[in-house]
This record gives C-alpha cells, sequence and structure tokens, in this order.
C-alpha cells in the first residue's frame, strides 16, 4: 500500500528504458496470481464487511502459540520460574510493560479483538498488590497518539469531528462530517463517499496546526511523503479541556494526519524505577521497540534499543536481588547487559494474547518452547 515509488510509473520507466524486461515483470504477476487462486481471493467481494470472531479456543491456541515462540535465553541463580507467592513484591519497569507491543506497524498491524498489557497480564498472574510499576524511561519516537477516552468532539460526543471540503474552502458548509476515535488518519487513493480522493480539505477538530502551502519539511514517515513532525507547546491544566484543530490539504490522491500529545518528561522518573527495583527486590524490566520503530517503508538506523533502556537494565541490575528482563521486540537488539542480569526471556511481537503468555511462562505455568531464528548481538 501507499504511494508507488518503485513501482506504478517508475517500473514502466525501467521497462521501457530496458534496465527491467517484461519477461520478469510476467513472473512475479504469475507469482501473485497463484496468491490469488490459492487464497480464492477472486470469490470475495472488495466491499465484504469485516467480521469478528471471538472464540475462547482460538485464544488458548494464539496463546499456546505465544508461549511457544517465546525463547529464553538466560536464567541464572535459578530466577524463573517466579512461582506465584514466592515474593511479596515485584517492581515491573520500562514503557512497554504498560503499552505492549504484539504487532509491527504499518499494514502488519491489525486491530485486534482485545490485547492486554503485560502489566495486565502479571497482575492477573500474581495480583494486583505484589505488582508495582514505574516507566522510567521514554521510547517514542513521535508523540504518542491520543487516549480515546479522553477525545471530545465539539458537541461532547467521544472522539474527533472530522469535516471534510472540496478542494481548500473551508468557510462554506463541509461536503462530509464523520466522528473518529483515531488520531491518525490515512487515505489511500479514496476518500469518504461524496469526497474527490484526490482534492479535498480535511478539518480535524482550537490550535491550528496549518500547511497549506506545502512547508513543512519532508520526514520520513508515512514512506517518505510525510513530514518531519511538528511539536507545539499547549499549557494544560488536569479537568481542563483544550480545544485542537488541525487542517490538512490533499491533491495527490495520498494523504495522512497524524495528532499526538507529549507529556513533559518527569525528571525522577528513571531515578524513582530504579528505587522501586531496590524496594522489591525482585525487578522485571520489559524492554523493547513499538510501531514507530518497527515498521514498513524504512530501514531501522540501529538495533541499540530506543532511549535509555540498555542504561536503566544495567542501574536495576546493580540494586535488585533479581533482574529479569523480557524484550518486547520484533526484530533483534543488542544486549549490552546480558550477563549483568538473572534471567532474559524475548516474547518477540507475540500476538493478541502475548502478554498473558509471558505471564505463563514467567509464572511456570508454562514453558518457553522458542529457539532464535536470527542472532542477538550481545554487543554492537
Amino acid at each position: 500500500p501507499g504511494p508507488s515509488t518503485i513501482y506504478g510509473r517508475h517500473l514502466l520507466a525501467a521497462v521501457r528504458e530496458g534496465r527491467v524486461s517484461e519477461a520478469r515483470v510476467d513472473e512475479r504477476v504469475a507469482t501473485l496470481l497463484l496468491l490469488i487462486e490459492r487464497t480464492r481471493a477472486h470469490e470475495r467481494p472488495a466491499s465484504s464487511a469485516e467480521q469478528t470472531v471471538d472464540d475462547a479456543n482460538e485464544r488458548e491456541v494464539i496463546r499456546r502459540a505465544a508461549a511457544a515462540g517465546a525463547v529464553l535465553v538466560r536464567n541464572e541463580r535459578d530466577a524463573l520460574p517466579l512461582v506465584p507467592g514466592s515474593v511479596d513484591s515485584i517492581a515491573v519497569l520500562g514503557p512497554n510493560a504498560r503499552v505492549t507491543r504484539t504487532q509491527g506497524g504499518g499494514s502488519s498491524g491489525l486491530q485486534a479483538i482485545e490485547s492486554v498489557s503485560l502489566l495486565r497480564g502479571l497482575a492477573e498472574r500474581y495480583g494486583e498488590d505484589i505488582i508495582h510499576y514505574r516507566r522510567g524511561v521514554s521510547i517514542d519516537k513521535l508523540a504518542p497518539i491520543i487516549d480515546d477516552d479522553t477525545l471530545r468532539t465539539p458537541d461532547g460526543g467521544r472522539g474527533w469531528r472530522v469535516e471534510y471540503y472540496d478542494r481548500d474552502d473551508v468557510t462554506g458548509p463541509p461536503r462530509r462530517v464523520d466522528t473518529t476515535l483515531q488520531s491518525a488518519l490515512t487515505y489511500f487513493g479514496a476518500a469518504p463517499p461524496g469526497v474527490d480522493p484526490f482534492d479535498f480539505t480535511v478539518v480535524v477538530s482550537g490550535t491550528v496546526v496549518d500547511d497549506p502551502q506545502g512547508l513543512l519539511p519532508r520526514g520520513r514517515e508515512y514512506f517518505g511523503f510525510g513530514s518531519e513532525e511538528q511539536l507545539h507547546g499547549i499549557l494544560m491544566k488536569a479537568g481542563v479541556p483544550v480545544r485542537i484543530e488541525a487542517r490538512m490539504r490533499t491533491r495527490a490522491g495520498f494523504s495522512a494526519l497524524r495528532i499526538g500529545i507529549r507529556a513533559p518528561e518527569n525528571p525522577r522518573e528513571f531515578d524513582d524505577a530504579v528505587a522501586l527495583a531496590e524496594k522489591c527486590g525482585t525487578a522485571i524490566v520489559v524492554v523493547g521497540t513499538n510501531d514507530e520503530w518497527e515498521t514498513e517503508g524504512h530501514d531501522r538506523d540501529s538495533i541499540a534499543l530506543p532511549g535509555r533502556q540498555d542504561e536503566l537494565v544495567s542501574r536495576v541490575a546493580r540494586v535488585a536481588e533479581r533482574t529479569i528482563v523480557v524484550i518486547n521486540a520484533g526484530a533483534p537488539v543488542a544486549m549490552p547487559w546480558l550477563k549483568e542480569v538473572d534471567a532474559v526471556l524475548i516474547g518477540f511481537f507475540g500476538g493478541m494474547e502475548m502478554s498473558r503468555a509471558i505471564a505463563d511462562v514467567l509464572s511456570g505455568a508454562r514453558d518457553p518452547g522458542g529457539r532464535l531464528p536470527v542472532v542477538y548481538p550481545h554487543r554492537l
């Protein structure tokens, strides 16, 4: 999906210039047609409605698969299993503990029926009173998407009010008005009914962040067609609503708009996390990436963990009696602290039941059955 960068007119030019043979194109098309035939995709109308099937047996299979795919790469001093009832308190640290990533970014990310955080999975397994959480560090590449529970339309409903206008005239009545809970809108050669997909303006309802002349510097997001993130300071007070409005004009058949909020960093967050680990004695540090670092459209710049995660693991390992690291990442990351910690469990992006499956493995209810399909470096 997305705008053409190497196919479309670019591939056509390559064929005409003799850089790519028609036979090669035919070969690739035949492979695609074979897939369509095998999956009977041609028998399903493109407009067929989505279906949701929530089956307890299927959930159990997914949970078993996540545990079977988890890899235990280190377990010193019988750190695992961490049997419920064997400890009075557990420090759970790291941003991915609260916002656990179960899938990659872009087209690989699907809307799951339910996907709880690892923090929730651990609380279900060990008990709410045993689990104590501190984030410690941040790994957000962009301002985090706004929690839909905090969004209200101008008339008080949940979500954003989205107005669509023909071209760039927003003085008259909108062509269409929608409501959405999504803070990221993407249009691939399509638009809502009644709106020209190649020439329309979107107004998402306060503070106007506008770029009508395309002046924002080009960035890497949205397959390299997006702009660099623009940050604007807004003074906010708990319980007091703040009006935000963003406008986007499109003429290319592909456009996207993303709105997030980055709260000021607590300067004590890191030290508080380390202190909690020392107090509890047993620490589970959940490190990893997310769909911003691992997605389609560009390569990773580094295999080091984003932010200060490496530093957090090392500091915790110095003060905690038992340090267990859970890696929540889809691709290899460096582990310079490997010999400093007692146990390391790699959960990858393990699907919608991953968090409960990881809790199963840590507690000894299930065995981690995975083997590394790729090399994880000790250090760069």
